[in-house]
């Protein structure tokens, strides 16, 4: 019973990240060309303001890049850098959720097999032969039923783990050259 309230917790936890942790929705298609068209046209606060209703990866990166314009390009580099590491960090946090269950659920399953073991040599020892034989045998179905079931959540957990952390990998690569981009924008229209 407990195991089907986990079972359940986690493909509820894997469907919603599935759903919410996807590269249209961290790097829009669309947001890199209007800020770039803003950028360029020197509209600066207007890509900004842009930016800042958004909640996606990109924007969060764009926006501290533009807080920094005027400065060199390091430094909006840098600005830029570290609030991708930031929501980079925030990604790996979220998905670590998954990985923990699929990491977790094999070592509970094996601590209900030791139990399970522990109470079916308890029979042989401490109980008469009438009694022993059920006993043992339901302990030792008790051990494999909670091995099953560790590994039952542990396998489609640790899919999907590996599953969502090429998303997250897919997500960094694109936020990264399209800032780089952004970053290109800045500093020549520092240059001019």
């Amino acid at each position: 019973a407990a195991s089907d309230v986990y079972k359940r917790q986690t493909l509820i936890m894997v469907i919603f990240y599935f759903f919410t942790i996807t590269p249209a929705r961290e790097v829009p298609p669309n947001l890199l060309k209007r800020a770039l068209s803003q950028i360029r046209a020197g509209d600066l606060r207007g890509a900004y303001q842009m930016c800042e209703g958004r909640d996606e990866l990109l924007a969060s990166v764009i926006k501290s890049g533009l807080k920094m314009a005027g400065h060199d390009r390091y430094v909006i580099q840098e600005a830029m850098e570290s609030e991708g590491e930031r929501g980079a960090t925030a990604l790996w946090q979220r998905i670590s959720y998954v990985n923990n269950v699929g990491a977790i659920a094999p070592l509970l399953g094996l601590l209900g097999t030791v139990w399970g073991m522990i109470r079916a040599f308890g029979a042989i020892a401490f109980m008469d032969a009438q009694r022993r034989g059920l006993v043992m045998a339901y302990s030792v179905s008790q051990a494999m039923i909670t091995t099953a079931a560790g590994l039952m959540l542990a396998i489609p957990a640790l899919l999907a783990y590996y599953y969502l952390r090429g998303r997250v990998i897919k997500i960094i690569a694109e936020v990264e050259a399209q800032a780089s981009e952004v970053v290109e924008a800045l500093s020549r229209g520092e240059d001019a």
